[in-house]
């Protein structure tokens, strides 16, 4: 179940919890604009389009 984290900084945690849903991140990807934080991606939001493939994560954090 893939999972993308927006807007991450240094913070791995997972603070929503969906019932019937795993409780800890399975297959995380983070995404940030500060290099600083050791994103997996370094982006910014306004930067249009995403550069993800459609459908690609089933959960989506921000």
């Amino acid at each position: 179940m893939p999972e993308l984290l927006l807007g991450c900084g240094s913070n791995r945690e997972k603070i929503l919890k969906v019932q019937d849903r795993p409780q800890d991140w399975t297959d995380l990807t983070t995404l940030d604009f500060n290099a600083d934080h050791k994103p997996n991606v370094v982006w910014d939001l306004e930067n249009l389009p995403y550069p993800f493939a459609d459908e690609q994560f089933d959960e989506i954090h921000a």
